[in-house]
């Protein structure tokens, strides 16, 4: 079996205007409980172990932008869930997974060969745990790779769970115009305890292929990796503020309203038979499309109803999403 344990990062090797934003991840400590395999709340011990999970931020200094960067991936069309979308290597935890750190490792060594362990792979921090639209307790797990010119190619989709691996700069979860033709959207939604969600898009620019004789639509980057890729760069980058409005005005800045609305939900209903839209009863078509003016750039953006805008300032608490 692998091992989890994480080499001492030497800052040394990393680049200086990169060590600030690998400090603060590292600072970085939850307000949350870790919700794992082999620790949580014992008022939710009758939660089923197998519906935790964890993904793995494998961020690394790209010398082509000189900027950190994300490793991302396609879910293979032929999944069950989600197909064809962009997700962080990760998945459930297996029975003898003793923390997230050993489960977001080992997935991202099935999904897309990341050797394990190896010197360069260095963990930072975790960060809350989020709960998705299937009622899995995600835990981001978040790690440095200090030798990206000898790991990166030696990483390779596994056929039957990724189609394509991919990258992506951190802080453009912050200001997506660092991306050439990357447009951010919003959708806001109701959401547990009468409260809302706001669901952030970064489409990515369609790429052409020489097989192609137009551009091929990539999937967007969205939902749950979305949210956890935006407190990721809130930590790596702060006191930086998003350029666009990071809460929905009812929405809560923790993640322990949504795990334990559905913790306590799941135990009345007595089953996990639905997603938590069922749960909800939410309708298909939620939001009206209008054009949202975030810096000079014209965004297109989707809103449930009108409000006050709120706060782009970093919060350092956990957020709570369905994706």
């Amino acid at each position: 079996m692998a091992s989890s344990s994480s080499s001492t990062l030497d800052l040394t090797r990393v680049p200086p205007h990169i060590q600030p934003h690998i400090r603060q991840l590292q600072a970085y400590i939850s307000p949350s409980p870790e919700y794992s395999i082999a620790s949580f709340p014992s008022k939710y011990a009758s939660y089923p172990k197998p519906r935790f999970a964890a993904v793995l931020i494998l961020l690394y200094h790209d010398k082509a932008d000189d900027s950190l960067h994300v490793t991302l991936t396609t879910r293979s069309m032929s999944l069950r869930s989600h197909p064809g979308q962009v997700a962080l290597p990760g998945g459930k935890s297996d029975p003898d997974d003793k923390t997230p750190v050993f489960t977001a490792l080992r997935e991202a060594n099935e999904e897309i060969g990341l050797p394990m362990p190896h010197q360069s792979i260095h963990i930072l921090t975790t960060l809350p745990a989020q709960i998705s639209l299937y009622k899995i307790i995600v835990t981001p797990v978040v790690a440095y790779l200090s030798d990206p010119e000898t790991v990166l190619p030696l990483l390779k989709a596994n056929p039957e769970e990724v189609d394509e691996i991919f990258d992506w700069r951190l802080d453009a979860f912050l200001h997506p115009g660092l991306v050439e033709g990357c447009r951010h959207e919003i959708k806001d939604i109701p959401w547990v305890s009468n409260t809302q969600w706001r669901e952030h898009i970064f489409q990515r620019p369609p790429h052409m292929t020489a097989s192609s004789e137009s551009p091929k639509v990539l999937a967007p980057i969205k939902g749950l990796t979305a949210d956890i890729l935006i407190l990721a760069a809130q930590i790596a980058y702060a006191p930086s503020t998003t350029a666009y409005e990071r809460w929905a005005p009812r929405q809560p800045h923790t993640t322990d309203v949504a795990i334990e609305w559905t913790m306590e939900e799941a135990k009345r209903v007595d089953g996990f038979g639905t997603t938590l839209k069922q749960d909800l009863g939410l309708p298909t078509a939620l939001v009206t499309p209008r054009e949202d003016h975030v810096g000079s750039a014209s965004r297109q953006s989707a809103v449930l109803m009108d409000s006050t805008p709120s706060s782009g300032v970093v919060s350092m608490e956990g957020i709570a999403s369905p994706a």
